[in-house]
């Protein structure tokens, strides 16, 4: 007599194997899920979205990783990804309104620019 027979059941048999396998497969489903932006690019790569123009003027906060756009038309604010400090940084300190051509890279909020007023931008 064992344990079970005073329940009117029968113990069930151990399937290590088929946990195993249903371990290993919610750990890979959740890995796969945790490494799903991984196919994006990073800040200063090549950029995803569509080309933008817009007018603003360059402004810098530390914590947001530097220079940014304050964009006018179409307003909002645009990270910039691959930053020329040298360039932006004089952009900045004349508070001149600018217009930038670009594309976003991992949101909507990051900008790869590629030209400041009709000039070739390229990251240093």
């Amino acid at each position: 007599m064992n344990a079970w027979t005073h329940l009117g059941s029968r113990p069930r048999p151990r399937c290590p194997a088929i946990l195993r396998a249903v371990f290993v497969l919610g750990l890979a489903l959740a890995l796969a899920a945790a490494c799903s932006h991984m196919g994006q690019n990073p800040p200063g790569q090549t950029p995803l979205g569509p080309r933008l123009e817009l007018t603003g003027k360059i402004a810098f906060m530390e914590k947001i990783g530097g220079y940014y756009l304050m964009a006018e038309n179409p307003p909002g604010e645009y990270a910039i990804d691959n930053q020329n400090q040298a360039v932006l940084e004089g952009l900045f300190k004349s508070q001149k309104t600018v217009t930038v051509v670009g594309r976003t890279t991992i949101s909507a909020d990051h900008l790869f620019v590629e030209k400041i007023d009709g000039k070739t931008y390229t990251a240093k």
